[in-house]
């Protein structure tokens, strides 16, 4: 009875509770399933859900404390209204290229993830590299956005590999070449743009120049290491990710018309032309962000 119950307390902390090992976890990670591996969780167990057992292993990309509070600190300019509103004509500039460029191939049956991506990483392009990649106007990925991509393909199986140091070790020894050199091409070409930014100068708006010392009396800088770790960081997670959730808007939009409608008037009801959209006139739109729910009739 007693071996009976231990082994069911087992076999509940392995698959149900995930305390003992990570497998699920990982296996979960490696498909890309985690959005809809959780909600399902949390909708079979509430609010609170362990995903992964707790050990206190601080996460690979974060920062001691000291040093996040710090790059933290030296970035919040970048991303104030006053530094939004400077960068605000870049922004247009891109989505008005997407708008033609949609408008082009409005007629043919097209993957709308490829395009959403083009203009996320031209816009975060020009922001860090002040230098466009051109992704909208060759209607293609370059050869280092297409690697990005193969990148977060394998980064769950780094993930894994990294979380347990004996296997990191051995890998570290049998890396495949085709891994080292992913590495390798990507940092690279990050380091070469910034670099190539930093020799040029810049008055245009973009994220270094609103990250160097400030009439506030902010002296604080960012090493050129830190410039180039922090230059991936942006072109991570300011491109795809944004792009996924853009795709995931126009897709709930286009399957829910009644949402569409409520939002397309608000929008156009708001502004005479599309050259009197902006930021600042966007903001102030409550049903677009949600500010309060009107009651729509979901077909």
């Amino acid at each position: 009875m007693c071996l009976g119950w231990l082994l069911a307390d087992a076999v509940y902390n392995v698959f149900v509770t995930h305390y003992i090992t990570r497998a699920p976890w990982w296996i979960t990670n490696y498909r890309g399933d985690q959005v809809t591996w959780i909600r399902a969780l949390h909708t079979k167990y509430g609010l609170v859900v362990r995903i992964p057992p707790i050990n206190g292993v601080r996460h690979l990309i974060t920062a001691p404390q000291e040093d996040h509070t710090r790059v933290r600190r030296i970035f919040r300019p970048a991303f104030s209204d006053r530094s939004l509103k400077q960068q605000e004509p870049l922004f247009r500039n891109y989505v008005d290229q997407l708008v033609r460029h949609l408008e082009k191939t409005a007629e043919q049956q097209i993957n709308f993830v490829n395009p959403l991506n083009f203009t996320t990483f031209d816009i975060m392009g020009d922001l860090t590299f002040v230098q466009p990649l051109g992704l909208l106007d060759n209607n293609e990925y370059t050869h280092w956005v297409a690697s990005s991509f193969k990148a977060i393909k394998v980064l769950g199986i780094l993930q894994f590999i990294c979380y347990y140091l004996i296997i990191s070790a051995v890998f570290e020894w049998l890396e495949p070449k085709f891994i080292t050199d992913l590495k390798m091409n990507h940092s690279n070409h990050t380091k070469d743009r910034v670099n190539q930014r930093l020799a040029r100068g810049s008055t245009k708006p973009n994220i270094w120049n609103f990250c160097t010392p400030n009439e506030e009396g902010n002296g604080e800088v960012l090493s050129v290491k830190e410039m180039h770790a922090n230059a991936e960081l942006l072109m991570t997670a300011g491109t795809e990710t944004t792009a996924s959730v853009l795709s995931g808007l126009f897709y709930l939009l286009l399957t829910h018309p009644a949402v569409l409608e409520a939002a397309r008037n608000e929008v156009r009801g708001s502004f005479a032309s599309k050259e009197d959209i902006s930021m600042k006139g966007l903001a102030n739109l409550k049903y677009l962000n949600a500010l309060y729910v009107i009651e729509v009739k979901v077909a």
